[in-house]
């Protein structure tokens, strides 16, 4: 359990304690394998998965891969003795195979779930964890990944002309963020104190970021969804601001399993005028803040 732990601590730090390095030894195979660029990422291997295949459609909206469609898979440690954590976007039609063949490789799943509401087609998030040799973890992988429709290789995004924007709602939410194309993306921190993860200390940074992402539709119009991570004393506040501001929570649940305290996760949407949508947000963060 310790190692496990430990290695899990690695995997998800805040975008400023991000650093590139080079890919350790034995990762540009795991690379060639899952067809997608491995990115050195805050001690980790990260390969991002977008389905950029899916014409995923909310009213008359279609969703951005940036927005909720990207799919990621994170190794920690060398590749003959890695840890792997990720999820994988898929659609109705494709997840009993995917499930399948995570499980026949030795995969654990951690969480399925929605992220969206509406949305046609009908779109799932599968959570994955695994430990052992980081090529046979990807044989795996590559076996699930080829029964979704997810081009591979991963070609690059390339370069997209920043239509959002991405100074309303970094401002309004007071964070820092990422712009490309239509969509802004930007990370907070709202769970106090610590938590453990089946008795061991839990980095803050692991799984308890609160990822938020907008979509810019047209100059009056945006979307929002993500998810707010916040402690049992927190939910009832954020939940209460959020739909009181015209939000709709989509889900709710925990992506963990023996954490104390616990640790809720609240999935939400939003269509409407870009600054409102911004300030119920803040509005939501300042009401979890609040609630400690």
């Amino acid at each position: 359990m310790r190692r496990f732990i430990e290695c899990l601590s690695l995997l998800v730090l805040p975008a400023a304690a991000r650093s590139q390095g080079a890919i350790p030894p034995g990762y540009e195979a795991v690379a060639s394998r899952l067809g997608a660029a491995a990115t050195p990422t805050g001690g980790y291997v990260r390969f991002n998965l977008p389905r950029r295949d899916l014409t995923v459609m909310v009213g008359d909206v279609r969703i951005a891969p940036a927005l909720a469609l990207t799919g990621w898979l994170g190794f920690d440690g060398p590749a003959n003795d890695a840890m792997l954590m990720g999820d994988l976007v898929v659609t109705s039609a494709e997840i009993g195979a995917v499930e399948r063949v995570l499980i026949e490789g030795g995969l654990t799943i951690t969480a399925v779930h929605n992220h969206l509401a509406g949305e046609t087609p009908d779109v799932k998030y599968v959570h994955v964890h695994g430990h052992g040799d980081a090529m046979t973890l990807a044989r795996t992988l590559d076996q699930a990944l080829a029964r979704t429709g997810l081009p591979r290789p991963v070609a690059p995004s390339g370069e997209q002309p920043l239509t959002a924007d991405t100074a309303l709602f970094f401002d309004a939410l007071g964070v820092r963020g990422r712009g490309a194309g239509s969509v802004a993306n930007l990370s907070l921190m709202l769970v106090p104190g610590a938590v453990t993860l089946g008795g061991m200390p839990l980095r803050a940074s692991l799984a308890l970021a609160s990822p938020v992402n907008m979509q810019w539709v047209s100059r009056t119009r945006a979307v929002t969804t993500g998810d707010f991570t916040v402690g049992e004393p927190q939910l009832d506040a954020l939940v209460r601001a959020l739909v009181t501001g015209g939000l709709t929570v989509t889900a709710l649940h925990s992506h963990l399993t023996t954490e104390s305290p616990r640790v809720m996760y609240v999935h939400f949407w939003g269509d409407g005028d870009p600054a409102s949508l911004a300030a119920t947000l803040r509005k939501a963060a300042d009401a979890a803040r609040s609630a400690r």
